[in-house]
């Protein structure tokens, strides 16, 4: 009777102490969602405030993202370059978008990605304001809301 119970002390003590398991890598997490959106994708799509503003001089702008770097591109000249904060963990993937050297980030965005479209969804900010919350979705109703919609371009 001791030796069973001295036994089952012994168990459960090197299991208590057995390793973790290794991780098993980051499949669904934000590196690989970064590396998803990686590639050249065309402006096709532009409200603001629930408008149309697809007849804007913006539609010719391409976004380049590489290497958790999101960079506007107007005539093959890089015009302005983000980091790039993804969170995959809520019902939409959120992202913020900080330019080098800033503390708080530029754009906070939700964003919904279907093959090679990208919908990206956030409030404007006021002239000389901060950036005002994250949008729930695309379908907010909000005068700031801002929708761009990219396509990837093939390769």
């Amino acid at each position: 009777m001791k030796t069973r119970i001295v036994l089952g002390i012994a168990a459960v003590v090197c299991l208590a102490f057995a390793p973790a398991p290794l991780p098993k890598g980051d499949k669904n997490g934000p590196k690989a969602e970064l590396k998803s959106l990686e590639g050249t994708w065309a402006l096709i799509g532009l409200t603001f405030g629930g408008k149309d503003s697809s007849q804007t001089k913006l539609l010719d702008m391409k976004l380049r993202i590489a290497d958790g770097k999101w960079a506007f591109v107007r005539e093959q000249k890089q015009a302005i370059e983000y980091e790039m904060v993804v969170d995959v963990r809520g019902k939409l993937p959120t992202l913020d978008l900080r330019r080098a050297g800033a503390k708080e980030p530029t754009i906070r965005a939700v964003y919904v990605r279907k093959g090679d479209t990208l919908k990206l969804c956030y409030f404007a900010r006021r002239k000389g304001g901060e950036v005002n919350g994250r949008p729930s979705g695309p379908d907010d109703v909000h005068p700031r809301l801002t929708t761009m919609t990219w396509r990837r371009e093939k390769k």
